[in-house]
């Protein structure tokens, strides 16, 4: 009977524990230990709900008393090996985890160590190890496919762009070209050549790539919390700080309510027929903007926190950790600002507006750090329509692309040019013949910069790259989407090399308004 009441208590231990009923849990725990204090599945099942509210010690006898038991124990193993793994003990974990007798288990569970293996490995520098174990995983599944996206997405959470993780994708849409997740994941960590072979400008509607950019959104913010609270945590370790411990549950709150968010926001897409796209476009951009603008928040909070304990620290290694958490939020911050310029260029506001009105905060102000502006208006009275603060957008996005580019030049030379034509130039769209005649507001943009190298210049109008410091790599993705929304065209015409520098034609066509 003691043995059957043990069994029941660990049972509804473990199910209290699952619901976040942890005192119960704790208490029905121990008084299964009190009747069997040998048996393991109760010492590794309470381990395991102690280390998920953060009593890593007890945890850690408790598991160990369960080996000592039962050095075999697979579940036991298996526990332990995971656990090791949220206390930065990778090696140990491997360890724990390769004595599991993968034949003796069930081919699912066999599969689930395979796959934890291998991402383990990654995070050690081990990549042809892990290579095999997720090889091993994908033999052990019933789903191949599943289990190869899987191991891609837990190879490029170490190890960015890998090639690995790309060619994986790679197998995975070759086999099922319509494969969402993979496709997406795709976009986000190809070359920039890659990305181009794989998806033309015209492979989707411009609806898809509004969502594949909101979606992006999450991605890129989560990406950069995940890398500040690893660098938080590590300062933690070598220091008692009471407000670095709660820098890093500020970090962690930040990601709950991403969460929280997201799942709010599947939810409400469930309820969505697949039929109406606009509202599904819509919950997403909403979203990925209240994500956007949360994280931000937070994260100043953060800054002016990091910022006290700077004036505050008189230890010199302190100081350069502290820095780099510094550096880190300002880019973070830099980021989310460029993702919300992103989310904002989804809507177009069209309405008339005199041509003038483009250029006239820099005709006002023609000096912007190192650069030197001069506005030429051959149609300053000619009446456009389009959406006035986007195009506005356009050209400070350009001016401060220019100064990011050129910090070394102590003259930025820029010049802003509008003009009407009645028809396109030929070079605009080689080799098609365009019927009827249109005018047009033509805008160019030169510098005297360094400019851009022909071999980039077919990719700097894709997402998320970069060769500044700074931003994210979305601001000409973000104008050439803008650009395109009114029906317009952008290219980039500058001779690298030379002192004319970079070299940006517009042109928009008249008459939106109908």
């Amino acid at each position: 009977m003691k043995d059957t009441e043990a069994v029941t208590l660990t049972s509804y231990a473990t199910a209290l524990a699952n619901v976040g009923e942890r005192e119960r849990a704790f208490e029905l725990f121990e008084r299964s230990l009190e009747l069997k204090d040998t048996d393991t599945v109760t010492l590794t099942s309470y381990a395991t709900a102690l280390a998920n509210v953060g009593e890593w010690e007890r945890a850690f006898e408790l598991f160990e008393r369960s080996l000592a038991i039962d050095p075999n124990d697979k579940i036991t193993l298996l526990q332990f090996g995971l656990f090791l793994e949220t206390q930065d003990r990778y090696d140990e974990a491997i360890g724990y985890l390769e004595k599991i007798p993968l034949a003796e288990i069930d081919r699912r569970q066999a599969g689930f160590v395979c796959l934890n293996l291998g991402r383990l490995c990654y995070q050690t520098n081990q990549g042809h190890k892990a290579e095999e174990w997720f090889d091993q995983a994908v033999a052990y599944s019933d789903d191949a496919i599943a289990s190869k996206l899987y191991a891609a997405r837990h190879i490029l959470v170490s190890k960015p762009y890998s090639k690995e993780a790309v060619a994986r994708l790679k197998e995975i849409v070759e086999e099922m070209p319509d494969h969402g997740p993979a496709l997406q994941m795709l976009r986000l960590n190809l070359s920039l050549e890659e990305q181009y072979e794989q998806f033309s400008p015209d492979s989707t509607e411009e609806q898809r790539d509004r969502e594949f950019l909101n979606r992006a959104i999450y991605h890129k913010i989560l990406n950069e919390i995940a890398i500040l609270k690893g660098i938080a945590q590590r300062l933690v370790r070598s220091t008692e700080s009471a407000e670095l411990r709660r820098i890093i549950e500020g970090i962690e709150f930040i990601n709950q309510e991403i969460g929280k968010r997201r799942d709010a926001a599947t939810m409400q897409l469930e309820e969505v027929p697949s039929a109406e796209y606009d509202r599904v476009l819509q919950t997403v951009s909403d979203t990925a903007h209240d994500i956007a603008d949360f994280a931000n928040n937070e994260i100043a909070v953060l800054e002016r926190r990091v910022r006290r304990l700077l004036k505050a620290s008189e230890n010199t290694t302190s100081i350069h950790k502290l820095r780099r958490l510094l550096e880190q939020i300002e880019f973070t911050q830099s980021g989310l600002n460029d993702l919300k310029t992103a989310n904002e260029s989804i809507l177009l506001n069209i309405a008339a507006f005199p041509a003038r009105n483009l250029f006239a905060n820099w005709e006002q102000n023609p000096k912007i750090n190192n650069a030197s502006i001069t506005v030429e208006m051959d149609n300053p009275d000619a009446l456009f329509h389009g959406d006035e603060q986007k195009l506005k957008a356009i050209f400070k996005e350009l001016v401060d692309n220019a100064t990011k580019h050129n910090p070394d030049k102590a003259v930025l030379q820029i010049r802003l040019r509008s003009r009407d034509l009645d028809a396109l130039p030929g070079y605009v769209l080689p080799g098609k013949k365009i019927t009827g005649k249109r005018k047009y507001l033509n805008i160019i943009y030169t510098d005297d910069g360094g400019g851009i190298p022909e071999d980039r210049k077919e990719w700097i109008f894709q997402p998320l790259k970069t060769t500044s410091k700074e931003g994210s790599g979305l601001g000409l993705f973000i104008i050439s989407k803008t650009v395109r929304a009114m029906g317009g065209y952008i290219l980039e015409r500058g001779v690298y090399g030379t002192t004319e520098g970079a070299r940006f034609e517009i042109y928009l066509p008249y008459g939106v308004e109908k």
